[in-house]
């Protein structure tokens, strides 16, 4: 008998871990200023556009530059920008 060869299953893609639990209830005052704590932008393709931010700009300024609402309360979530110390 010819023995076949088994070959290895596909490596699963690696997720990045969920943020922490209430991140999406945290109220963002438009005048709050944005803190970058990544060095270079983490994203790629569309997404990369709507990271926008800069240290020092607000969030009303974020927001007009193409940000959302949601993206920022992600973002910090995920550590990649603080909002006012939150």
């Amino acid at each position: 008998m010819a023995s076949k060869k088994q070959s290895k299953p596909a490596a699963k893609p690696t997720r990045s871990a969920p943020p922490a639990a209430g991140w999406r209830e945290k109220k963002l005052d438009d005048a709050a200023k944005i803190k970058v704590l990544v060095a270079a932008n983490p994203y790629k393709g569309k997404r990369a556009e709507r990271f926008v931010y800069k240290s020092g700009m607000t969030v009303a300024a974020a927001l007009e530059a193409g940000a959302s609402r949601p993206d920022l309360r992600w973002d910090m979530a995920k550590g990649y920008v603080a909002v006012n110390g939150k």
